[in-house]
């Protein structure tokens, strides 16, 4: 027989709000909010002691980064599988199988993805129905719903990692030795394969297929649970730089809803910081021992590209904000500058239509010139005028000043 474990990360549509303190008060009274703990649920902060002082307990983790847990009873087939809830809004879903011992690379891989979509599928409305259940218990402000699916399915999966557990007995076999070396061709350190055959070594973790030799110099659980962590966090970058990249490109090409592309690139932005600072601090909270693993196991993933990417779309919807913003100022500067000629429009030929009314009634009503020597030749000549030229003459006066303005706004 053969024991295969999947570990795959999904996205789970339950997030909580970036920024959220885990050791702080609200995210505490969020905890309590959460159902008891049962067989089937745990909530990990809320027992473990994770309000104690920090880095007082360097046997294990100063607090679990998950913020629940599901383990529902196993079905006829006597599968158990288990969500783990980060509050990141990923979900690494695991299970265990046993299955007749195959060394067909393919099969075994083909299998577990098929056989862990028939696990979720088997709990899929039990399971939204525990999620819509925790998103009545939080209040909306510190639940984020971003754009993530408002179901939790199967075809909601990044992707299915896999690790083959097998008898030490069998190391000897040259049987098993193809297959290890078959199974870890693809991994970042191409020796892990002889230094297991050859006894140095009883893992390998640094890619999607993993392999333990169940013996008592390795912990597969303690393995498979930084496995887990960190497949958490390549999966909550890579989610939020495809969301990133969506929101610069809608903000590229939709120039005409401004407002909205302005704040899904803000918002993008702001959840693109507080998940490399939740990452940073989250990180601190890991005993060494498993830190350093978890880095090792990043590495091989080349996790710093992604968050490089990350910070680079962080310097581009800085960018574009500015545009945007820039760009609405300019338009406002245009709206005010044609309101103001309007009104510079109307203002002109409101003077000249009083002054011509003014010098048509001293020109009637001599009475009102008698303090003067003579008639004003001012007042003759608007008094002449006809009022369609002054309005006339007006237009023109408006049209050739926005003429200098537009040759002053193009050529500065």
């Amino acid at each position: 027989m053969l024991r295969l474990q999947t570990i795959a990360p999904v996205i789970s549509g339950f997030a909580l709000k970036a920024g959220l303190d885990p050791k702080g008060d609200k995210y505490s009274a969020i905890l309590d909010k959460l159902p008891r703990n049962s067989d089937t649920l745990l909530v990990p902060n809320r027992e473990n002691g994770a309000n104690t002082t920090e880095f007082d307990r360097l046997e294990q983790d100063d607090y679990d980064l998950r913020l629940l847990v599901w383990k529902p009873a196993p079905g006829a087939d006597e599968t158990q599988i288990v969500y783990h809830f980060y509050p990141n809004g990923i979900c690494v879903v695991q299970a265990s199988y046993t299955i007749a011992r195959n060394y067909d690379c393919d099969f075994l891989q083909n299998e577990a993805h098929d056989l862990l979509k028939t696990s979720m599928k088997a709990h899929e409305d039990d399971l939204n129905h525990l999620l819509d259940d925790l998103r009545g218990r939080i209040p909306k402000e510190y639940l984020d719903d971003g754009d993530a699916p408002s179901r939790m399915t199967d075809e909601n999966i990044s992707w299915v990692s896999r690790a083959v557990i097998l008898d030490p007995s069998l190391r000897s076999d040259p049987e098993t030795q193809t297959f290890i070396r078959n199974w870890l061709k693809e991994t970042v350190d191409y020796e892990d394969a002889e230094h297991i055959i050859s006894g140095e070594a009883d893992s390998s973790v640094s890619w999607v297929n993993y392999f333990f030799f169940d013996t008592d110099r390795v912990n597969v659980e303690d393995d498979l649970t930084c496995v887990r962590l960190a497949q958490c966090f390549f999966a909550a970058q890579y989610e939020l730089n495809r969301q990133t990249q969506r929101a610069i490109v809608e903000a590229t090409f939709s120039s005409k809803e401004i407002r909205s592309a302005k704040a899904k690139l803000s918002n993008a932005r702001e959840r693109m910081q507080f998940l490399h600072i939740q990452f940073r601090t989250n990180k601190s909270f890991l005993r060494r021992s498993r830190r350093r693993k978890l880095d090792d196991i990043l590495e091989a993933w080349e996790f710093g590209e992604l968050v490089r990417n990350g910070e680079k779309m962080i310097e581009s919807c800085t960018d574009k904000i500015s545009e945007i913003t820039a760009d609405r100022s300019e338009r406002s500067a245009v709206m005010t500058d044609l309101i103001l000629a309007f009104l510079a429009l109307f203002t002109v030929i409101d003077l000249a239509l009083s002054l011509i009314s003014y010098s048509r009634n001293l020109m009637s009503n001599p009475a009102l010139n008698y303090n003067d020597d003579r008639v004003s030749w001012i007042l003759r000549f608007f008094a002449s005028i006809d009022t369609d030229y002054v309005l006339t003459g007006g237009v023109i006066s408006i049209l050739i000043l926005a003429g200098i303005y537009a040759y002053w706004k193009i050529e500065r």
